[in-house]
């Protein structure tokens, strides 16, 4: 803890590579690779033998030690697939099948090479920068664009970083949408401490999750950045030795990396307490407010509330609105909200509160239950159900029963739909009967192991429809895995309908047989025709 509280990032040493058995001398940027927070990758001498060491992180007591001939070893960033270089020669392996991927042989060194996909490696001469694809056997690296001129003789240490004498934090926006605003280039100087003047950056990670750049320097600090403006959120040393090598840390959104002493580091926000060092060590209101909303994060929610209510009572309604839908685990996102936006008067020619916050909903993602239930009534009365055909394509609404039934008054089909992504299965196997689609019924309930009152459907069908009654009735006695039906219950409804005909045919097709314990259907079936001929 610090003296103004708790410190936002957590910190975790995962392993001592040296405890595993790997060389001092071997953990360097030269022999050491880290492509994903999965595999760690050693080159190293054992007596005269060279060999690859794969550290996999989430079973370290099981170390693969391999013979390779290799001057650089990179790992995929998920599966147990090698790729390795020998001067210009480059090669890929999967070492569970044991088979050789793809390989090639290049025209110009290699000086830089890293998995930049599940599919594809970047390679980087000292003039071009080439990728290469491994989703089949033959293709060629494809030249993607020259190295600039001012970068001859630089050493490339990262595909997405290049080296600058500014040491500056770029964040550019790629690629603009309307109508949001459009975002300022901004650059912001990295402070260094008066006993790291000397220090840079020499790796950098993004957390998509919660918007912050994580920057490790070569004297072991850790910076953290605020990706959407640049505010430097924290800084401290979390190594003595320099981390040279670092990986997105997938499990919490963190970075992950190795140092010289072959500690295992990573370091990621600290969920719980981010958002209170912000407002209570940073003092930066919007910060928190920004932070909490973008990553579902705790901390600010009476913030959240106080300014809902503030701007709610002062008839901000649209701003209102913002606040609610964007609100930190959709603690505004309540049935209460719903009931005072749908209480406040509609002034002529505008737009209604209620509809300007579910189009803040609908523009964010998904509406939670109640709200599709609560849109899709006003929507279905005004007879636009093409919106919501369009919201179910989108996976904009919470699929419940309860939807299903409000639609199923306007229409059986998308009330079907509903039904579907909902699971619930009486009421699909409902809607295929009203609609007629009875071949349906059987196999959908197959599938997702439902059993229904076959007899109750089939007695409603043969109200509906008598020939695709019968049809089913035949269905269910001849299913491969036995009748699903009571064969003297199937008669007995065909009698209540006055249907001996088709009866007749459906006992002498169920009891072709003959089996001994049908014998009384067999006298049943004598005397219905005895009766009624």
């Amino acid at each position: 803890m610090e003296p103004n509280g708790p410190i936002p990032i957590a910190f975790c040493e995962h392993l001592q590579l040296s405890a595993v058995g790997v060389q001092p001398a071997s953990i360097s940027f030269q022999t050491l690779t880290l492509e994903s927070d999965h595999f760690i990758c050693i080159r190293e001498k054992q007596g005269e033998q060279n060999q690859v060491v794969i550290v996999d992180l989430a079973d370290a007591n099981n170390v693969m030690r391999r013979p390779i001939t290799a001057d650089s070893a990179i790992m995929h960033p998920s599966q147990k697939i090698i790729a390795l270089k020998a001067q210009r020669q480059l090669q890929v392996f999967n070492i569970e099948t044991k088979t050789k991927v793809k390989s090639h042989l290049t025209t110009d060194d290699v000086v830089f090479w890293k998995w930049i996909s599940d599919t594809a490696i970047g390679l980087v001469t000292e003039t071009s920068v080439f990728h290469w694809s491994v989703t089949d056997t033959t293709s060629a690296p494809q030249k993607v664009f020259d190295r600039h001129a001012s970068l001859v003789g630089a050493q490339i240490i990262n595909y997405r970083i290049t080296p600058d004498e500014k040491w500056m934090l770029h964040i550019v926006e790629i690629d603009h949408t309307a109508p949001n605003p459009p975002f300022a280039k901004k650059a912001v100087d990295v402070f260094f401490p008066k006993e790291a003047a000397n220090d840079f950056p020499v790796s950098m990670q993004v957390s998509k999750k919660h918007g912050v750049i994580f920057l490790v320097t070569k004297y072991g600090f850790i910076h953290l950045y605020d990706l959407e403006t640049g505010a430097n959120i924290y800084m401290n040393r979390i190594s003595g030795e320099t981390i040279f090598v670092t990986a997105e840390h997938d499990a919490t959104h963190g970075i992950i990396g190795v140092n010289k002493k072959g500690q295992v580091l990573s370091v990621s926000v600290d969920e719980n307490t981010i958002v209170p060092y912000i407002l209570s060590t940073l003092n930066n209101t919007e910060l928190a407010f920004k932070m909490a909303s973008r990553a579902n994060l705790p901390g600010a929610d009476d913030m959240y509330i106080q300014q809902y209510q503030h701007l709610f009572t002062s008839g901000q309604f649209g701003e209102a609105a913002k606040i609610a839908a964007n609100s930190p685990r959709g603690i505004l996102r309540t049935p209460q909200t719903i009931e005072q936006f749908k209480q406040v008067p509609v002034q002529p020619g505008t737009l209604s509160p209620i509809l300007q916050y579910f189009g803040i909903l609908l523009e964010k993602g998904e509406l939670n239950k109640y709200e599709s239930l609560e849109l899709a009534r006003p929507v279905l009365a005004q007879g636009r159900k093409q919106l919501l055909e369009k919201w179910l394509k989108e996976n904009k609404l919470d699929c419940s029963e309860e939807l299903g039934d409000i639609v199923r008054m306007h229409d059986m089909t998308l009330a079907l739909s509903v039904y579907l992504r909902a699971n619930a299965p009486n009421k699909v196997v409902a809607c295929f009967a009203e609609l007629g689609q009875y071949d349906k019924i059987l196999l959908y309930s197959k599938k997702v192991g439902y059993q229904p009152d076959y007899a109750g459907l089939l007695q409603h069908i043969m109200r509906v429809s008598p020939e695709k009654g019968a049809e089913f009735a035949t269905q269910l006695a001849n299913d491969e895995s036995g009748p699903l039906v009571d064969i003297e219950r199937v008669v007995d409804i065909f009698m209540s309908q006055n249907m001996i005909q088709p009866a007749t045919a459906f006992l002498l097709d169920a009891l072709k047989e003959n089996k001994p314990e049908q014998a009384h259907l067999q006298t049943r079936l004598l005397e219905m025709n005895l009766i009624h001929a």
